[in-house]
């Protein structure tokens, strides 16, 4: 029988929402401007009274641009832990904006510098 997957709790997903807030170095205000909605309900969302945000996974996913899972799983969102810094958010959010093409023009350009690297003799052995 397959394992049942539950959705974290009200307060785990909430917990989220503002982490992922944190480390965007993003607003609750600008948040609430992007969801349309004022920053009060963000407030209520913040003080337990009302689960609305859960209408707002998607767009809130989007905003953030993570996935749903990582909303609505805390713990998959290993990517957003608060030890990165918003630049190497930005590097993350850059890469993954990458088409097939542009990624792999990047992996050779990698690829190339570390057989150069190792051919010019330049690695030496311990």
């Amino acid at each position: 029988m397959p394992k049942k997957v539950e959705i974290k709790s009200d307060n785990e997903i909430l917990n989220n929402i503002f982490r992922l807030l944190s480390v965007k170095g993003v607003r609750q205000k600008d948040l609430a401007s992007y969801l349309d909605i004022s920053k009060t309900v963000i407030t209520q969302w913040k003080l337990g009274t009302t689960t609305s945000y859960m209408n707002y996974i998607d767009q809130l996913a989007t905003f953030f641009g993570v996935s749903k899972d990582e909303i609505l799983y805390p713990d998959k969102a290993l990517l957003h832990d608060s030890m990165l810094s918003p630049e190497e958010m930005d590097i993350i959010r850059k890469y993954r904006e990458l088409n097939n093409t542009e990624l792999q023009k990047l992996l050779v350009s990698h690829i190339t510098t570390l057989v150069n690297y190792f051919t010019n003799g330049t690695c030496q052995k311990a």
